[in-house]
């Protein structure tokens, strides 16, 4: 069974008064007025431009916001990245400790009052819920986005970031450069 190889085009998306200029190596340039629109702008130049549907290509695009927005919006995503990091710790340690004091005899609401959490909170602690991890065969590129060059990597801090910065119907933003 043979694969079809997808072409990747690399876009570097930057602001130019008021619209966002995507240069596409090797294809030309268009613009757009929001970030939403930028992939299909992007992959109608290259249906129109190229003899590719520009529907079965994948678009990486390289978000440049310019005067030093690139690097706040990378230290935000790493600072948020941090907080998600020690929240799970936190967490881990609520349920472990949780656990020991119900082991030394603590009823739930004792366990609720020195944790200074609610019952309801403590019931969750000691039966939590399985995480849900990613699908085998998921694509990863919903949870990395590039900016400034830079890729943010992390479900949750790329996800929120993607999020914030494209509305979700255009997952396709992606730290993966072409090969």
């Amino acid at each position: 069974m043979t694969e079809t190889v997808k072409s990747c085009y690399l876009v570097t998306a930057t602001r130019v008064g008021g619209l966002w200029e995507l240069d596409v190596p090797g294809v030309g340039v268009t613009q757009a007025e929001r970030t939403t629109e930028a992939e299909e702008m992007v992959r109608d130049l290259i249906s129109i431009l190229t003899d590719q549907d520009g529907d079965a290509v994948e678009i990486v695009i390289d978000w440049n916001f310019g005067g030093g927005l690139d690097e706040e919006i990378v230290d935000a995503a790493r600072i948020r990245e941090e907080a998600d990091q020690l929240s799970i710790a936190a967490a881990r340690a609520a349920r472990d400790v949780a656990a020991r004091m119900q082991r030394a005899g603590l009823s739930g609401r004792d366990i609720a009052a020195v944790l200074k959490v609610s019952e309801q909170r403590v019931s969750q602690l000691l039966n939590p819920k399985p995480q849900q991890t990613q699908r085998v065969g998921e694509p990863a590129a919903k949870n990395i986005i590039v900016v400034g060059g830079r890729t943010l990597r992390g479900s949750l801090t790329a996800r929120r970031t993607a999020q914030r910065t494209v509305r979700r119907k255009t997952p396709k933003l992606s730290g993966r450069t072409c090969a």
